[in-house]
């Protein structure tokens, strides 16, 4: 249906209906138009270019209910539109009355309208949407794919050879409309499409029954591949190729470069008819939506949702970081024992990869460093707490670009692996296929597993070519069903993007986890079977926070997650509360919103005992010894304590901190100044007795070595030795070499503040460039040479300032080195340039004239402006015999019509040729 038509069969107070329901401004009204003719025309024409725009529909169509909606999609799905009769039977149960009252409510909304076309050919009354509105009413994938679709994107006179050579009908019209209504109902007929199908010649039928027991979709080549081996016998290309172009039974549902890739289809509709013994296709819309099998009011008896448990999550695992000793392994990762020990400190359902997950996104974010061979916790990490939707927002963009956590690899982290995987899919690429499925979805109920990825494997197979096969599968591969079950019930529940609907709890282990057996069949060949246990059956739902990143316009970016929306700031995730509460009993409730850092502190010295809406922990001599052995002092825990606990906090807890903190110590261990070891027993004597160094000595252990104390100047006291008549042999003073080749440097301040700056110089050098310099050697070493936590806070303001000075001195150096080289290579350039021949098509390289006069010319110079992106500037004489100059990109030419952007306009128009009296190439 055209809408420019549409619009004129209206009155004026139906086109101002529709005017104020998409909020259109009045137009302007001269007074030169007084009459209601004028007046209409005024407003069709502001109606019409504004109704041809993306920006004033989508709008409008979210003003629509659930009901009208509807209807617009089931038209959306068969091509646009249909008999008023089917729309009535599918749409209403048979009720015309109850059709016609929400038709004529649609088109004072200039969404749905009748054509009366009983006059014409068709003999029938047509409801269905403006051809315009087709391309913005985005459909998911299990809705593509029907009969209607297909033809209308086909010409007319592909149309015409399809009923008269393919179908064998009789056409007595060649108009579009009459031959898309003969085609689709005489294909939906059971007992035609019975009929045709056996009237097929063989070879044609073969194919198509190939196809159809590939459950109506496959690519190009696979219906050419013949046997195991997949060798492909092309004399079938000439049946496919014949199919294509006039069965009507089967279509091209996504183009490819090479159309050997090309994914081929059968009609769901027709699928449907064949498949249920020639029944006629009678579904509704409910009926059409093959995914979600649970209605409305239905729920799976389990529902997981970790939406608000990720970020608490993540502050847990630091925490135990934090407080215990985790080894560092020779991959650089964590080892799966020290994981287990980590996963009963987590929400409820996580399994090992989830730990896994946590700890890869924190080394690869630097919030944790393996320092000699033990992971700790930086203080970037505490710092990243403080914006919480920050926090989701990196985790996000994490996610979705990394492919250092593959989910096809069945442990999720392909790097710190002993070997590592090989042949794994771009799984960055996989994820973006499943979110744009998942937001294409226009409800929110629960959504079948199985029948969701039933319609995006054959979308994998077209934009992911040779995955998932059976021939292609190595070690570490898994079929892409399985990688699609990994990334919807591992990465998006545990992003909190997904809720998850189980029929039983126990599945939660395998769900994402599952390997293959393999099967030896050949020497050189295995095959793949899946594991044991058979399939596991659950749903899915878009989570609150998941609906809010799916449904922007741009769903894979991070930056724009928890902006502004209706000019309200989004709440999710804004975890602000810094209270909670601590009992006489020493356990302490958390609220779920608390802010993350307050979390975390509280972390370093309470043990947690449960992971809910309320988080609990408790209080214990073992948990507040852990934390004063990180450099936390009783002082410090009772006054974060006193600030952050609401109501007062109990005397109980008073106590036991009071307690611990005068204990903490009661085995002191210090430092000394030096040592002198000898072997004589009478030389040690007279060193003990001598009055110039009875003063430096602070103890001596087993008659061999002599403490001493920490004021000493070691090398004064080797200088008055000598001149006593002793000959010492001196130690380094800066650097001692142990038995174990291990170094110990002595610095002065100033020494280590240069050392500690120019090593975080050098991390901060390696984040502006995004290259890893020292592999990833020179954090750790700077962890490792901060002193104790008390020490280094005065410390720290003097290295930060040292290395601003360091960074600004290189950023300015690098600025003159960068203008020197860019003066240079401009200049280099600007003589390649002067030198080069252009190789790209200019309009000077039409050989006709330009400006064309003639219609031979002008229609060479719009074929040649279409086939190399060129604007031309025409003279056209206007219905109204007014000429006028236009500037237009044109995109196509039909016989005599062309269709291209008007740069006045602002919008794409139509041109007919023979009315184009001068063109010229811009």
């Amino acid at each position: 249906m055209k809408l420019l038509s549409l619009l004129k069969t209206l009155d004026y107070s139906q086109l101002e209906s529709i005017r104020e329901f998409w909020d259109l401004q009045v137009p302007p009204f001269s007074v030169n138009q007084p009459t209601e003719k004028a007046r209409v025309k005024k407003l069709l024409d502001h109606l019409y270019h504004r109704l041809s725009q993306d920006t004033y529909f989508r709008p409008a169509f979210g003003k629509l209910n659930r009901d009208e909606k509807n209807l617009i999609y089931f038209l959306r799905i068969h091509g646009g539109d249909l008999e008023e009769s089917e729309v009535a039977e599918r749409c209403f149960g048979g009720d015309f009355k109850k059709m016609k009252n929400q038709v004529n409510a649609l088109t004072l909304k200039g969404f749905v309208f009748f054509e009366d076309l009983r006059s014409e050919e068709v003999g029938a009354v047509m409801v269905g949407i403006p051809e315009t509105y087709l391309r913005w009413v985005e459909l998911p994938a299990y809705w593509e794919g029907y009969l209607g679709n297909f033809l209308k994107d086909r010409s007319t006179a592909q149309l015409r050879a399809m009923a008269v050579e393919g179908l064998k009908l009789k056409p007595v019209s060649n108009k579009k409309n009459y031959l898309l209504v003969l085609i689709r109902r005489f294909l939906l007929d059971p007992a035609n499409l019975k009929m045709y199908i056996n009237s097929l010649p063989s070879p044609e039928r073969t194919v198509f029954e190939t196809l159809k027991y590939r459950n109506g979709v496959c690519i190009y080549r696979d219906l050419l591949a013949t046997g195991y081996q997949k060798r492909y016998d092309h004399s079938k290309a000439d049946f496919v190729n014949n199919l294509l172009a006039i069965s009507g039974l089967i279509f091209t549902a996504v183009t490819d470069q090479n159309k050997y890739n090309n994914l081929l289809m059968i009609p769901r509709d027709i699928d449907y008819i064949i498949s249920h013994d020639f029944v006629p296709d009678n579904r509704t819309l409910s009926e059409l939506d093959t995914v979600s099998l649970l209605g409305d009011q239905s729920s799976p008896p389990h529902i997981l949702d970790n939406s608000n448990f990720l970020l608490r999550d993540l502050v847990i695992f630091a925490s135990y970081i934090f407080r215990n000793q985790v080894k560092t392994l020779a991959n650089g990762g964590i080892g799966k024992n020290d994981l287990k020990k980590i996963l009963p400190f987590l929400s409820a359902h996580k399994t090992i990869k989830y730990v896994t997950f946590l700890a890869l996104f924190c080394i690869s974010k630097k919030f944790i460093l393996g320092v000699s061979g033990l992971w700790k916790v930086t203080a970037n990490f505490t710092k990243w707490l403080e914006d919480s939707q920050q926090c989701y927002r990196d985790l996000y963009q994490f996610w979705v670009e990394t492919n250092e956590w593959n989910e096809e690899y069945a442990d999720g982290d392909t790097v710190h692996t002993e070997f590592f995987p090989s042949n794994l899919v771009n799984i960055a690429e996989m994820r973006k296929l499943v979110v744009k499925n998942i937001s294409n979805i226009p409800h929110r109920r629960w959504m079948h597993f199985s029948s969701f990825v039933n319609g995006i494997i054959p979308q994998i197979d077209i934009n992911l070519p040779n995955r998932g096969s059976q021939l292609v599968l190595e070690k570490n591969n898994r079929p892409n069903s399985y990688v699609v079950e990994s990334i919807l019930a591992e990465t998006m529940y545990w992003m909190g993007l997904l809720s998850l609907g189980l029929m039983n709890i126990q599945d939660i282990e395998r769900l994402g986890n599952r390997p293959l057996e393999i099967q030896q069949i050949g020497p050189r060949r295995v095959r793949r079977k899946q594991q044991r246990g058979g399939e596991i059956e659950f749903y899915f739902r878009l989570t609150d926070l998941g609906k809010h990143v799916f449904e922007r316009e741009h769903p894979f970016d991070a930056a724009t997650i928890f902006t502004k929306k209706h000019k309200e700031p989004f709440e999710l995730l804004k975890y602000e509360i810094k209270h909670f509460v601590v009992q006489p009993n020493l356990d302490v409730i958390t609220p779920p919103d608390l802010n993350l850092k307050t979390f975390y502190r509280l972390n370093e010295f309470a043990d947690i005992k449960k992971i809910d809406v309320m988080s609990t922990l408790s209080i214990a001599r073992d948990s507040l010894r852990d934390g004063m052995d990180k450099g936390l002092s009783g002082k410090q825990v009772l006054e974060f304590l006193e600030e952050s606990c609401r109501p007062s906090l109990p005397e109980t807890v008073k106590h036991l901190i009071n307690e611990c903190s005068q204990k903490h110590g009661e085995v002191y261990m210090g430092y000394a100044g030096g040592f002198i070891f000898v072997n004589d027993p009478i030389l040690l004597e007279d060193l003990r007795s001598h009055r110039k160094i009875q003063s430096a000595i602070k103890d001596i252990v087993d008659q061999k070595v002599v403490i001493l104390n920490t004021n000493v100047n070691v090398k004064l006291l080797a200088r008055d030795l000598k001149n006593l008549g002793f000959m010492p042999k001196l130690d380094s003073e800066r650097v001692h070499v142990t038995s174990d080749k291990k170094y110990h440097l002595t610095l002065s301040k100033d020494d280590l503040y240069i050392l500690i700056s120019s090593l975080k110089f050098i991390n901060a050098i390696e984040e502006q460039l995004g290259s890893n310099i020292s592999e990833d050697k020179v954090a750790p070493l700077a962890e490792h040479l901060k002193p104790d936590p008390e020490s280094y806070a005065p410390i720290n303001y003097f290295v930060e300032f040292t290395t601003s000075n360091f960074l600004k001195r290189f950023q300015n150096a690098l600025k003159k080195k960068i203008a020197a080289a860019t003066v240079k290579y401009k200049k280099q350039l600007a003589s390649l340039i002067a030198t080069a021949v252009p190789r790209m098509p200019t309009k000077y390289s039409f050989t006709g004239p330009n400006p064309a006069l003639e219609l031979p010319d002008i229609r060479a110079m719009v074929e040649f402006a279409i086939e190399h992106d060129f604007q031309i500037e025409i003279d056209y004489l206007t219905t109204s015999t007014k000429m006028i100059s236009e500037l237009v990109k044109p995109e196509s030419i039909e016989e005599d019509k062309i269709y291209g952007f008007c740069e006045k306009h602002d919008s794409y128009k139509v041109f007919n040729l023979k009315r184009v009296k001068k063109s010229k190439l811009i």
